[in-house]
């Protein structure tokens, strides 16, 4: 049973690569430790894959630093953005992964907070 399960995961994340290669990238620096979804991540480099047709993000760690996928929601700006942004909201003591918006688009992707 643990192979099919790892079978089945194997397969998954295969499957995940068409979905990501036109996906935009970001390369981010970030100075501080953060939670992305439910999972805290360290402070470090991040590249960050941002597929809007399918409301999904991939945050790749470097060295050390873990990898994962979230779903996000679609959001719309009054304005084009004219920087690329990463956007963390401070919820009690820590900081979450809120947002992402591309420069030259109208539309960004938010990451929904944990509750």
């Amino acid at each position: 049973m643990n192979k099919n399960i790892a079978r089945l995961l194997t397969l998954g994340l295969a499957s995940m690569a068409p979905v990501l290669s036109a996906a935009t990238n970001l390369e981010v620096n970030v100075p501080f430790g953060f939670v992305a979804g439910h999972s805290p991540l360290p402070a470090g480099q991040y590249e960050i894959s941002i597929d809007d047709s399918r409301h999904l993000i991939c945050i790749k760690g470097s060295g050390a630093n873990p990898s994962m996928f979230l779903l996000t929601q679609p959001a719309e700006a009054g304005t084009v953005s004219e920087d690329s942004r990463v956007v963390f909201k401070r919820q009690g003591g820590e900081l979450f992964l809120s947002g992402l918006w591309v420069a030259g688009e109208k539309t960004g992707q938010e990451v929904p907070q944990p509750r």
